[in-house]
């Protein structure tokens, strides 16, 4: 509170302008509770808005934080008010959402997160993969930090390979290959390695191949991929699978 006063020449004094204080500044609630999610192994992020499950009494304007438990699993990052999980490997872990206002007060709620196998899709008794697509090209997102793109028609289990209709529990040839109008020459493919999400990629001795996609059933635990040089209607690029976990 804020007291102006004057003092008079009687020694009386005049006490004016009396403001309360200001209220003391509160913290951010949770007004909704985030509910437990699914996501797939090798499948695209989730972003969710954040911003409807937290509100501030006083009004602030909020920021927000996220941290996964487990980042092996998935990775938890914000955009502005959107929440950004990203599968890793199959698992599951507890992602911690906070919301502070400018003051420094915050208010945080955590989830659940399980992250599943991915289920490659192939199909022995119909020879391909159920709702296969082209991506023709790539999204740009689908775009790795090797250069790599995801391309979509190639999918991989633990001693399975398919490539659109087409799947394979050794290799499959693909030599000017057409496929709904579209021509595929695989000119290279091999194997890659890693323990986990934070680990250097290593090529897999003797599995590098030319004209052809072959499977992997992997021997020792951790991530698994195909990485392949494809020529799509004559323009080769580099690609690469889903990734396989053991």
């Amino acid at each position: 509170m804020r007291i102006d006063a004057s003092r008079n020449s009687d020694d009386s004094w005049t006490i004016a302008d009396i403001e309360p204080a200001p209220p003391a500044n509160r913290p951010p609630e949770k007004v909704r509770t985030i509910e437990p999610r699914t996501l797939t192994a090798g499948g695209r992020a989730e972003t969710l808005s954040v911003g409807p499950y937290f509100s501030d009494p006083d009004g602030d304007a909020l920021t927000f934080e996220a941290e996964s438990a487990d980042e092996t699993v998935a990775a938890a990052s914000v955009s502005g008010s959107s929440l950004i999980l990203a599968p890793a490997a199959a698992g599951e872990t507890e992602i911690t959402a906070t919301a502070r206002d400018p003051g420094g007060l915050g208010a945080k709620q955590t989830f659940a997160l399980t992250v599943s196998p991915e289920d490659c899709g192939i199909a022995s008794n119909c020879g391909g993969i159920h709702g296969w697509r082209l991506l023709l090209p790539a999204d740009p997102v689908d775009r790795d930090v090797d250069g790599c793109v995801r391309l979509h028609m190639l999918k991989v289990c633990s001693g399975e390979a398919a490539f659109g209709p087409l799947s394979s529990g050794n290799c499959i040839a693909l030599d000017d290959t057409g496929i709904d109008g579209v021509v595929y020459t695989v000119e290279s493919s091999k194997w890659q390695q890693r323990a986990d999400a934070d680990a250097a990629r290593a090529d897999l001795a003797d599995t590098q191949i030319t004209s052809e996609l072959c499977a992997h059933a992997p021997a020792d635990p951790g991530q698994y991929r195909l990485v392949a040089e494809i020529a799509i209607n004559g323009e080769t690029g580099k690609y690469v699978s889903n990734i396989v976990t053991e």
